[in-house]
């Protein structure tokens, strides 16, 4: 049996850490709460743009567009891929980094393979939105630029203006070919699902399928149930929402992927908690144990000496 002093060290280290993961717990539950009223708050006028996106790609076949319409090329061609992941800055989130790598790596390379396949010379990147993950991904022969330093926290809306435009830009200009963002989205408060949407060239079914939470958002028939009227002129508008979408598509995915973070680090900090409670109950018990059993010892030899003087 391990001696009472012993054991009163252990429960005050376990003490100690038990103090941390439960103001870790309840501090990753408040960033919850905010980072999910930003989404609730900026969700619908979002939803609204890529809402009217998707109805005018349906009514208006005629209107060509470079930023709703993959390139043509030729077989042999170089084709430029970029993908932007969306990690964790910090760990102690159980399975959350991990997962989300793991599934990036994965389609990463499937989406290679794909445009491989068809005969062009890919190029690939791949950016890390948030700090975790660089080597792993390094080590599966992933293209990682490792001078992108753009951290996940905070998820604010003003952040991700530069960052958009910068996208937009090396698509336009042809840098880039297909842009996607590889994402964990919080589908309740348990559930998590790792997205991979395209941001660039959109298309219909990521405009109908990214925003199905909204309440007005309807999936089926989106173009029977909205009439809508553009002034000054479709082009304008289009170019407009574009930008919309574009901010509000990475400011989605940023807020998403801070939330699933911090509500994995929250289970994770709730789980350490209940271990350390249970820890600190057996070596209670175990410490009670020594105290009654150094106190039987005492009265037994208190007991024998007085025998012994008899």
């Amino acid at each position: 049996m391990k001696q009472i002093s012993d054991l009163k060290k252990e429960i005050r280290s376990v003490n100690q850490i038990r103090q941390m993961t439960r103001a870790m717990q309840m501090i990753s539950a408040v960033k919850v709460r905010r980072a999910k009223m930003r989404l609730h708050d900026a969700f619908p006028f979002f939803a609204t743009c890529a809402e009217s996106m998707a109805v005018l790609q349906q009514q208006s076949q005629e209107l060509t567009t470079p930023l709703m319409k993959l390139r043509d090329k030729d077989p042999g061609d170089r084709w430029n891929l970029a993908f932007y992941v969306f990690s964790g800055d910090q760990g102690m989130a159980g399975a959350y980094n991990i997962r989300v790598l793991n599934e990036a790596e994965n389609f990463i390379l499937e989406k290679i393979l794909e445009r491989t396949n068809q005969g062009y010379e890919v190029k690939s990147k791949t950016r890390l939105i948030g700090t975790i993950g660089l080597d792993r991904l390094k080590s599966q022969s992933i293209e990682v630029e490792e001078d992108f330093v753009f951290p996940i926290d905070p998820p604010k809306y003003t952040r991700v203006a530069e960052l958009s435009n910068r996208i937009r830009h090396a698509y336009l200009n042809g840098t880039l070919d297909e842009i996607y963002l590889i994402f964990t989205s919080l589908k309740n408060n348990m559930d998590m699902e790792v997205m991979k949407i395209r941001a660039l060239p959109a298309d219909y079914q990521t405009l109908t399928e990214i925003y199905q939470g909204h309440e007005n958002f309807s999936r089926d028939d989106i173009v029977a149930t909205r009439s809508i009227e553009y002034f000054p002129d479709v082009r304008v508008v289009l170019s407009y929402l574009f930008d919309t979408y574009l901010n509000g598509l990475l400011y989605g995915a940023m807020t998403e992927a801070f939330a699933s973070e911090q509500t994995a680090r929250m289970t994770a900090m709730d789980s350490a908690t209940e271990n350390a409670d249970d820890l600190l109950q057996d070596l209670t018990v175990e410490a009670n144990m020594a105290r009654q059993a150094r106190i039987t010892n005492e009265l037994t030899e208190i007991v024998s000496g007085a025998e012994a003087l008899k």
